[in-house]
C-alpha cells in the first residue's frame, strides 16, 4: 500500500495546484507553442540546443488548449520523475521514498517556472540517461539502506506540502498567471474580465497593465471619461509608446482588430512572431485566421487553416472556418487603396483621423481620439 501513497499525493497536489494557480499559464503556453507535422518544423528543431526535449514539449503543449488536460500532463511528468528518481537511488541501495519525492518536487518547481513543458521533458530525459548509465556501470547489488517508514512518509508528505505552498505563494508564478489572464482576456475580447485583472490598484503597482486596461475601457465606450483614473505618462499609457516587445505587438494587434482596422491588425500579428522561437505560434496563427476572415481574404484564411491542420488539436477550429467561408475581396484595387488608412505616423491622434478618413466608423475610434486629446492637453499645460 505504501508504494501508492506518494504517486497519489503527487498527482492530486500537482493537478489541483496547477488548476488553481496556473490555469491561464497553461493556456498561454499552448498559445505560444507550436507543433506542426511539416518538414520545415522538424528541420528547425534539429538546430535547437535540446531537440528531443523541445520536440516532446512542443508535441505535448498543443493539448494544453484544455487546461484540465494540461494539468494532467504536468502531473504525469512530475510522477514520472518520481518513479525514475526512485529507481535511480535504489541502484545505490537507497530504498527511500523521500528521495524520489524530493526529485519530483524539484521537477515540479522547474516545470511551474518554465515557459513550456520542454523543461519537464528535458528533466525526464536526463534522469533516464542517468538511470541507464548507472545501470550499466553499477551492476552489482548494493546493500539496501532504508529509514523508518513513518519518517519516510512524513518527510515526503511535508516536501509535497512545502512545494505546494511555494507555488501557491510564489510572486513569480502569480505574475506569470496575471499576464496570462490579461493576454487571454484581451485576445478573446473579454473586456469585463480584463478590467477585473487590470484594475486601478494593479495598474498603480504595475504600469505595464495600463494600456490593456484602457483598451478594455475603450471597447466599452468609457475611455475618454475614465482615462484619468489610471496612471499614465505622456508617451505611455494609452499604448506602449516606442517599446519593442511581444507584449506591445500583441496589444497593437488586439487594438487594431477591435478598432476594425484589420489590415494593420494582421501586420501587428505578424510582428508578434518576431519574438517567438519559430516566428509564429498557435495563437498567432489563430489570430491571423480570424483577422483575414474579418477582412474578407478567403485565400489567406485557407492558407493559415491549412497550416493549423498540420497540428493535432485544431480540427474543430479549422472546420468552423472551412464551413463558414468569407467572400474573397479583390486586392489592390484603386477603390481599396483610396480608403486604406495610412498607419505610418507616430502621432496616435493622426492615426485615429486616418481611420476616420478611411470610413472606419467604429465608435472606439473617436473615443480613443478624444482620450489622446485629453492626455496631450494635460501634459501640454504642465
Amino acid at each position: 500500500m505504501k508504494k501508492f501513497v506518494f504517486p497519489t499525493l503527487l498527482v492530486l497536489a500537482v493537478f489541483l495546484i496547477t488548476i488553481y494557480c496556473q490555469r491561464f499559464t497553461i493556456l498561454r503556453q499552448e498559445g505560444l507553442g507550436l507543433f506542426l507535422l511539416t518538414p520545415d518544423f522538424f528541420r528547425d528543431l534539429l538546430f535547437d540546443a535540446f531537440p528531443l526535449s523541445n520536440l516532446a514539449g512542443s508535441f505535448l503543449v498543443q493539448f494544453y488548449s484544455n487546461f484540465y488536460v494540461g494539468a494532467a500532463i504536468v502531473s504525469a511528468i512530475v510522477v514520472a520523475e518520481y518513479f525514475i528518481a526512485k529507481g535511480l537511488f535504489r541502484r545505490f541501495g537507497l530504498d527511500m521514498e523521500v528521495l524520489g519525492v524530493a526529485c519530483a518536487c524539484a521537477a515540479w518547481i522547474a516545470l511551474a517556472r518554465a515557459a513550456n513543458p520542454s523543461m519537464g521533458m528535458a528533466i525526464i530525459f536526463c534522469s533516464l540517461a542517468a538511470y541507464a548509465a548507472v545501470s550499466l556501470l553499477f551492476r552489482k547489488k548494493v546493500e539496501k539502506r532504508t529509514i523508518p517508514a513513518g519518517f519516510d512518509i512524513s518527510a515526503g508528505t511535508l516536501a509535497i506540502a512545502a512545494v505546494s505552498l511555494y507555488i501557491f505563494l510564489s510572486p513569480f508564478i502569480k505574475e506569470g498567471e496575471k499576464w496570462s489572464k490579461i493576454e487571454f482576456a484581451a485576445v478573446q475580447g473579454e473586456w469585463k474580465y480584463l478590467l477585473r485583472v487590470a484594475n486601478v490598484k494593479e495598474a498603480e503597482r504595475d504600469i505595464q497593465v495600463v494600456p490593456f486596461a484602457l483598451l478594455a475601457l475603450n471597447a466599452q465606450g468609457r475611455l475618454a471619461d475614465e482615462v484619468d483614473r489610471y496612471p499614465i505618462m505622456e508617451n505611455f499609457g494609452l499604448d506602449f509608446g516606442d517599446e519593442m516587445s511581444y507584449r506591445r505587438s500583441l496589444f497593437d494587434a488586439v487594438l487594431y482588430n477591435a478598432l476594425g482596422c484589420y489590415n494593420e491588425a494582421i501586420h501587428r500579428t505578424h510582428q508578434c512572431g518576431d519574438f517567438l522561437p519559430h516566428c509564429t505560434s498557435f495563437r498567432t496563427l489563430r489570430m491571423l485566421v480570424k483577422e483575414n476572415h474579418a477582412l474578407g481574404d478567403s485565400l489567406m484564411v485557407v492558407k493559415y487553416c491549412d497550416i493549423l491542420d498540420r497540428s493535432l488539436s485544431h480540427r474543430e477550429f479549422v472546420g468552423y472556418f472551412r464551413n463558414n467561408p468569407c467572400p474573397q475581396r479583390t486586392h489592390n484595387t484603386p477603390g481599396e487603396s483610396a480608403v486604406a488608412p495610412l498607419i505610418v505616423t507616430k502621432d496616435p491622434m493622426g492615426i485615429m483621423l486616418q481611420m476616420g478618413k478611411a470610413d472606419i466608423s467604429n465608435p472606439m475610434v473617436m473615443d480613443r481620439y478624444y482620450a489622446y486629446y485629453k492626455v496631450r492637453e494635460f501634459f501640454t499645460k504642465k
